[in-house]
């Protein structure tokens, strides 16, 4: 499955390899206010904390999987301005993607094939992008399988998914890609 299961594999590597600041801006949060413990801590949950990374290069960077506001063009861009953009994405088609209003939310469970980006992120830039995505209040970082459109590679990626309760109501896009809803 995804998500806990695949927790050990955090690491930017392709399978088989060696292996936003402050509040939500002009986003209304479910707990408005609130500071994403995200930070390194003894009680921050597993799923929120950056793993240590054995060796310094190319294979310490992580791959994160984007699919609202962090994409190319959108209003958070500026967050992965110091990442690698590696291109277009899909997930598997295992999903669902709602509509939140000005950003969408992913969870696992579904037949949606999700849209989205791949960023090679730094580990010291995650606690940013957990504090703007309200991890772990609203979102759960944890990994998922994606395919790069440009090559058909796979990879094993972060990304932040939608806590269920805060997904009651809203409409689901049926397209799996939050641009086009």
């Amino acid at each position: 499955g995804y998500g806990a299961a695949r927790s050990a594999q955090l690491w930017g590597a392709p399978e088989g390899a060696p292996a936003r600041p402050g509040p939500r801006g002009p986003r209304s949060h479910a707990l408005a206010g609130t500071r994403s413990p995200c930070a390194p801590s003894p009680s921050r949950p597993a799923n929120c904390q950056a793993q240590p990374h054995a060796s310094p290069g190319y294979y310490a960077m992580i791959y994160v999987f984007v699919y609202g506001t962090l994409r190319r063009g959108e209003a958070a861009q500026h967050l992965l301005s110091e990442a690698e953009w590696l291109g277009e994405a899909a997930t598997d088609a295992a999903f669902t993607l709602v509509d939140l209003g000005d950003w969408p939310g992913l969870l696992t469970g579904g037949r949606t094939r999700v849209v989205g980006e791949v960023y090679r992120v730094a580990p010291e830039r995650l606690p940013a992008l957990d504090d703007y995505e309200a991890c772990p209040e609203e979102y759960t970082r944890e990994t998922l399988p994606v395919t790069l459109h440009t090559t058909g590679m796979r990879l094993t990626a972060l990304t932040y998914l939608l806590r269920p309760k805060l997904a009651a109501g809203r409409p689901p896009i049926a397209s799996g890609d939050w641009r086009a809803r």
